[in-house]
């Protein structure tokens, strides 16, 4: 193991056992997401003939033992020249700077024919009793689903022998599925998993609910979106503040959504952004004083953070 992947391992084997962290402060919608540095991507994609060459984007946040990691999607070449998406992983410790893990590519797309041989993206992670739980998007020629890999260390991961652990439905609203930066929560003694239901590939788009008792078993909680399809919520990055579910729609509305127990939700007011062209955005994470966004952006990945609207 390189030594940039061994100060993570150490870190997180350290922190295995250390008490969740209490909600974070209330999130105020009516302030605006300021990009920090302005106009500077902090994860850029890499040079030529690198796996991310093409593109850096849909991060996920997660903050532990003191640090930032994100989990990001990146792709080598355009699809038509036989290129695919992989999930990476970089490090910060202030949410500026960030390093790439050498070992990148952390999950790799599976074997020619295989249910995820085309992409792994969108990746999720969670803490679970057991080690860390990594959700994902695989696809292959007909369709999307979910996809489960696990960690001791969040830089070596193994597909679960149950992928995929949340299957597409030919023929209803959730034809094909994503994962959301969202991760699971446990909520009532029991894990609810966002999900991105589609008829067609980003089209139709809707807001689903799976359940389990321990991360690997999945079933939905109802037979239809808690969103409707006719939202088009896209990615809806979730986070826990002050007590509830703050969800953002992605495009073309981008909006707050809010909820007491991640089934029944409301809108809220437009959210409010600096960004010249912001796409799709992490999950936002409270870090240092701050509430903390990262986001894609002409294929690179940018911050901002959340400031009092004068």
């Amino acid at each position: 193991m390189v030594a940039w992947c061994s100060e993570i391992a150490l870190c997180v084997l350290l922190a295995m056992t250390a008490p969740s962290s209490p909600d974070a402060p209330a999130l105020d919608p009516e302030w605006t997401w300021v990009e920090r540095p302005a106009g500077k991507p902090v994860i850029d994609r890499g040079g030529e003939g690198s796996w991310d060459a093409y593109a850096v984007d849909n991060p996920f946040l997660l903050v532990h033992d003191g640090s930032l990691y994100c989990f990001y999607e990146a792709q080598d070449k355009p699809f038509q020249e036989g290129g695919h998406e992989q999930v990476g992983l970089a490090l910060s410790r202030g949410g500026v700077f960030w390093d790439k893990c050498r070992g990148n590519p952390i999950l790799t797309v599976g074997p020619e024919g295989s249910w995820d041989s085309v992409v792994a993206k969108l990746p999720v992670v969670v803490r679970g009793p057991d080690g860390f739980c990594l959700f994902y998007s695989g696809k292959n020629k007909q369709t999307k689903q979910i996809g489960l890999a696990t960690s001791q260390d969040l830089v070596h991961w193994e597909k679960h022998a149950a992928n995929p652990v949340l299957s597409s439905r030919p023929g209803q609203w959730d034809k094909h599925l994503s994962t959301h930066p969202a991760p699971p929560y446990r909520h009532d003694g029991r894990y609810l998993l966002l999900y991105r239901g589609m008829t067609g590939f980003y089209c139709d788009q809707g807001l689903g609910v799976a359940v389990s008792e321990d991360l690997v078993r999945w079933r939905r909680l109802t037979a239809g979106p808690v969103i409707p399809t006719s939202e088009e919520i896209a990615s809806f990055a979730v986070t826990r503040a002050d007590g509830r579910y703050v969800g953002i729609s992605q495009a073309p509305d981008r909006a707050y959504w809010f909820s007491d127990d991640l089934t029944h939700w409301q809108r809220g007011g437009a959210v409010r952004l600096t960004g010249p062209r912001v796409d799709t955005l992490s999950n936002p994470v409270w870090f240092e004083g701050e509430w903390v966004v990262l986001y894609e952006q002409g294929d690179r990945i940018f911050r901002a953070i959340l400031e009092e609207t004068e």
